[in-house]
């Protein structure tokens, strides 16, 4: 499994990409730590439950290790995985640069009210 299987059972809209965005970032700079979707969500700044179907998801891909006995999570990183986040994390900061850039256009033709 993969971080694509993983992202395709997730909805695709701004709001998700960038939730998924915080918890991969935070996953990045922990790895091998054991972290609850408590943590994850006050570490990454993505609600609980956004935090819970996310973990859910990756963990479900093989993307996390999830541990039965205590909801938890772990991240390992292997090398694939990483390919993978890299370009997961450059097509979420493309599209929302491009967002940016269509609003600040409009702004200059319309006139910010």
């Amino acid at each position: 499994m993969s971080l694509r299987s993983a992202l395709e059972r997730l909805p695709s809209d701004r709001e998700t990409e960038s939730a998924v965005k915080g918890v991969l970032v935070y996953l990045r700079s922990h790895v091998g730590e054991w972290f609850d979707a408590s943590r994850m969500a006050a570490c990454s700044g993505v609600e609980r439950e956004n935090a819970v179907r996310i973990l859910s998801a990756l963990a479900d891909a093989f993307v996390l290790d999830f541990d039965d006995t205590q909801p938890r999570y772990r991240y390992a990183g292997d090398r694939l995985t990483e390919i993978e986040i890299e370009r997961f994390l450059r097509r979420v900061d493309s599209r929302s640069g491009d967002v940016q850039a269509n609003v600040q256009r409009f702004r200059e033709r319309y006139g910010s009210r």
